[in-house]
């Protein structure tokens, strides 16, 4: 009976410890991400695809209009951060700033941003040349990121 007791005792303090049954850990649902480009919905982004760079004044710079595409169960918000290198030299072409956003869902366990920004500072030393353009997401804990080779008109 003392032994019951015990075991009942060390179960309560677990259930404690670990938040009344409550889990607190980060998620370990799987999370898939995909770049793309678009100012109103996602358009995929291919390999090679030539991508047009546009100014925004109200910003001070450049920028090509992105997009996103999450496949999660659960994807209400994410946290996204949007970079381009220099295929050829793996140079950094801005500095990324992490983003809090509300994602929309399109149908059960996809989501979607449109009408980011991924910033490009001199739009005339990408011009022509290859760009890896990055996109770093996380939901939930859980972190993807995908990449695409793309051409700046």
């Amino acid at each position: 009976m003392a032994t019951r007791a015990m075991a009942f005792g060390v179960l309560v303090f677990a259930w404690a410890v670990t938040g009344c049954g409550a889990a607190h850990e980060a998620s370990t649902e799987p999370v898939r991400v995909e770049l793309g480009i678009g100012a109103d919905e996602f358009i995929p982004l291919v390999d090679g695809q030539q991508v047009n760079v546009i100014g925004t004044p109200q910003l001070g710079g450049f920028r090509i209009v992105s997009a996103i595409r999450v496949y999660t169960k659960n994807g209400e918000t994410a946290d996204v951060a949007l970079s381009a290198r220099l295929k050829d030299t793996e140079e950094a072409v801005n500095e990324p700033a992490t983003l809090s956003i509300d994602l929309v869902p399109v149908e059960p366990g996809i989501w979607e941003k449109a009408s980011l920004a991924t910033f490009i500072p001199e739009p005339a030393r990408v011009h022509g040349q290859d760009l890896i353009m990055r996109a770093d997401v996380t939901v939930n804990d859980v972190s993807a990121s995908d990449e695409k080779l793309v051409i700046p008109e």
